[in-house]
């Protein structure tokens, strides 16, 4: 009966072994790649404006640690002046030294509003830093020149 049959001698159909997820398409390959190259630029991109911020840590940190001191002592002058000398060393650290340096005064406060978006030393109450260092000057807010001192360093533009 096998002889008489033809369609019963056919076997049945053999399927191809599925396809492997390796060796990728070149498209995927050349994806990863992208993907990498743009990863590691990101990590090198972020490592350096990390160090390049530091200065600013560092500014925030002496700044609280003033401000410590300032609630113990209670001495606005030698409050001020600490806050305006930390204020200058933190704008020698980002900016050329040429254009820091020799500001004083009221170039000084401009020189500080100029490098925010909304400026902050031209409030009244801090103008008196344009002349912290004569013997008729004015006395600060405490409170008022840390968080406008806080805010520059945080946010100036370089």
């Amino acid at each position: 009966m096998n002889d008489a049959d033809p369609l019963a001698q056919l076997r049945d159909i053999h399927l191809p072994p599925p396809i492997g997820w390796w060796p990728l398409a070149p498209g995927w390959s050349l994806l990863i790649a992208i993907a990498v190259v743009a990863f590691v630029i990101a990590g090198i991109w972020l490592a350096r404006r990390y160090r390049q911020r530091r200065y600013r840590r560092f500014a925030l940190q002496q700044l609280r640690a003033l401000h410590i001191q300032w609630q113990t002592e209670h001495d606005d002058a030698a409050f001020a002046q600490a806050v305006n000398r930390l204020l200058k060393q933190c704008a020698l650290a980002a900016f050329p030294r040429c254009d820091v340096a020799a500001l004083s005064g009221a170039e000084w406060l401009e020189f500080l509003d100029r490098q925010l978006r909304k400026p902050r030393f031209t409030d009244p109450d801090l103008r008196a830093l344009a002349t912290l260092y004569q013997p008729t000057s004015p006395t600060l807010a405490a409170d008022t020149l840390r968080v406008a001192a806080e805010h520059w360093i945080r946010r100036h533009r370089c």
